[in-house]
């Protein structure tokens, strides 16, 4: 009837009920799927996770078949990205979902079941181990991933693998990959498109603009970053997931802090993690308030900022994520930097270049190294110095390797000041000039403003 074609479509948990009551399993497993997924897409995380594990619950009570293993794959795979939202990425609830999905799409694949579903038991693994930092095995599926999305035909997934490289490419320091893989996503991707139903919450163009909008960054091209920024936020406003708006505030607010400009992030950052506050997203409750803590180094506030890494950084932890973890602790070692603690401040930079070379978390390696010099000069000790100039220029061997302008830039800032309190003018003319010389946009922002003026005071 109509009424009850109404209920099934705005209630799918009362028709998975009625069918589970009634011992009609098969009925009931489907149902129950349906209800997790329309769970998700009212942001319901906690019923929409009990509703997935409802399903596997009967699914238990099946004999073992082909049609059996393939109803579990759809639960697990959608329990494994409601558990992304519920407790984070790398939690090892999350981790289990993703085993057994990878597990049963492998099986399936090989008895020539699995279809699409097998992309995404894949992928579902290598957004776990990225975010438990573990990049290297995460840019193994992500090269995996592209090669079955190549022979799927499926546009969704296509879209999709060129993302999950992107996101592995850019934690590696490939730049340049990541942009070209974000870049081909955004071609695939076409106007008034909305991503897979799986991903809700995670619609992939916002995700790609992650990658791309901080690459750019990362490459030297602050202005095009922001702009990015800004366009993922304004397409934001019409997702109706929650998540995916806290998700692009919070690259705007990211670049607005890499860009160094506190007066005009106007509270981006703060309300994508209230967004996330409200809503019980596990991962990004953790993270953003340790992204946020460097826009409290720019405002004179390095002690708030300290604070906040300490107070959230455990909970990141608790969850087995790593993600952006050298990034973290670059801000908490230049919060220290604000306030004259040396000791501090290294700890906490020779913790991040651990953890970068443990993790191939490579993005921030230059800006650990440029710290640590930064901290070094703070000491009266007479290898200060020469200590300082080995760290700076270690991070400009960094960043040029890298081709991250943006960071090679801050090196040569610090590295041309150093030379020039030395009496070496001419060093560090020659040095910053041609660097400060690339860029063709950006000329606002603090580090090039700063450039600037280091070379007036060198006569350039």
């Amino acid at each position: 009837t109509q009424r009850f074609a109404e209920t099934a479509e705005t209630q799918p948990e009362f028709v998975a009920h009625q069918f589970t009551e009634a011992g009609m399993l098969r009925e009931a497993i489907t149902w129950w799927q349906k209800a997790g997924k329309r769970a998700s897409q009212r942001a319901a995380v906690p019923e929409c996770v009990a509703n997935y594990c409802r399903g596997l619950d009967l699914v238990a009570s099946l004999p073992a078949s082909l049609e059996r293993d393939q109803a579990e794959l759809g639960l697990q795979v959608g329990l494994a990205f409601a558990l992304m939202l519920a407790k984070g990425w790398a939690a090892p609830e999350t981790g289990l979902a993703i085993e057994r999905a990878a597990e049963l799409g492998r099986g399936l694949s090989k008895a020539g079941q699995a279809g699409t579903d097998l992309y995404w038991a894949l992928r579902a693994p290598g957004t776990f181990y990225f975010t438990r930092g573990q990049y290297r095995l995460a840019d193994e599926i992500a090269e995996e991933c592209l090669l079955v999305a190549a022979k799927s035909g499926d546009l969704d997934v296509r879209i999709d693998s060129h993302n999950l490289r992107a996101m592995t490419a850019y934690a590696l320091a490939k730049f340049t990959l990541a942009r070209e893989h974000a870049e081909r996503g955004f071609a695939l991707y076409g106007p008034g498109r909305r991503s897979h139903p799986l991903l809700v919450g995670q619609d992939t163009k916002i995700r790609l603009s992650w990658w791309h909008a901080w690459t750019l960054w990362w490459q030297g091209y602050p202005d095009q970053a922001l702009e990015r920024g800004r366009e993922v936020v304004a397409y934001s406003q019409q997702a109706t997931h929650p998540f995916e708006k806290s998700w692009a505030l919070m690259i705007l607010g990211t670049v607005h802090i890499l860009r160094r400009e506190p007066s005009t992030e106007n509270g981006v950052m703060a309300a994508a993690i209230q967004l996330a506050r409200e809503h019980e997203f596990g991962l990004f409750k953790a993270m953003l308030p340790c992204l946020q803590a460097d826009l409290f180094t720019q405002q004179d506030r390095p002690r708030e900022a300290i604070a906040a890494i300490q107070e959230h950084l455990p909970a990141m932890h608790a969850s087995g994520t790593q993600l952006t973890l050298t990034l973290i602790l670059g801000f908490l070692a230049n919060a220290h930097l604000a306030l004259g603690e040396t000791d501090d401040g290294l700890t906490a930079a020779d913790e991040g270049l651990s953890v970068a070379e443990r993790n191939a978390e490579y993005i921030n390696v230059a800006e650990l190294q440029r710290l640590r010099g930064e901290l070094l000069l703070l000491r009266t000790s007479p290898s200060s110095a020469s200590e300082a100039e080995a760290a700076f220029t270690g991070a400009l061997d960094t960043a040029r390797a890298q081709e991250s302008k943006a960071l090679e830039l801050r090196a040569a800032i610090s590295l041309a000041r150093l030379w020039q309190q030395q009496g070496k003018r001419k060093q560090a003319r020659d040095l910053l000039s041609p660097v400060y010389g690339w860029f063709t946009e950006g000329f606002d922002t603090m580090d090039l403003t700063e450039a600037r003026a280091v070379l007036n005071d060198l006569g350039v």
